[in-house]
């Protein structure tokens, strides 16, 4: 038997059919059902506590240089300078209250910023 069932992130226009027998089904269904913009899908487990690299100390008022762009931001670098490596240079990175919890990586971008370029009208 099945039966309309309105799944977490539809609206009624995108119903979709549900098989009751099968729990699979809608196991599946909620897995791709789209979650609001402030839940998150995978989370580090907690027991294993947050990544981090042993970071070597710098001389005193120069930056860390680091690759390590998978280590977790923590409450004690706050007001830190450090060179995170974009894959191709170290991009400065000042670490705010804000940061504290993300990754180091997700502030040194690995993309060239894209721009429409101008052209010459002097070919007329």
């Amino acid at each position: 038997m099945t039966q309309q069932t309105l799944v977490a992130g539809e609206t009624k226009s995108t119903v979709r059919r549900v098989n009751d027998a099968n729990p699979a089904s809608l196991l599946a269904i909620l897995a791709s059902a789209q979650l609001p913009n402030n839940s998150s899908i995978m989370v580090r487990a907690k027991w294993k506590g947050p990544f981090l690299v042993p970071l070597p100390r710098p001389a005193a008022g120069e930056p860390v240089r680091t690759q390590a762009r998978a280590s977790t931001i923590l409450a004690s670098q706050i007001n830190k300078k450090f060179l995170v490596h974009n894959g191709k240079d170290y991009v400065p990175v000042f670490v705010t209250e804000q940061m504290v919890g993300r990754k180091l990586g997700e502030f040194a971008f690995t993309r060239k910023e894209f721009s429409f370029r101008k052209k010459d009208d002097k070919k007329r």
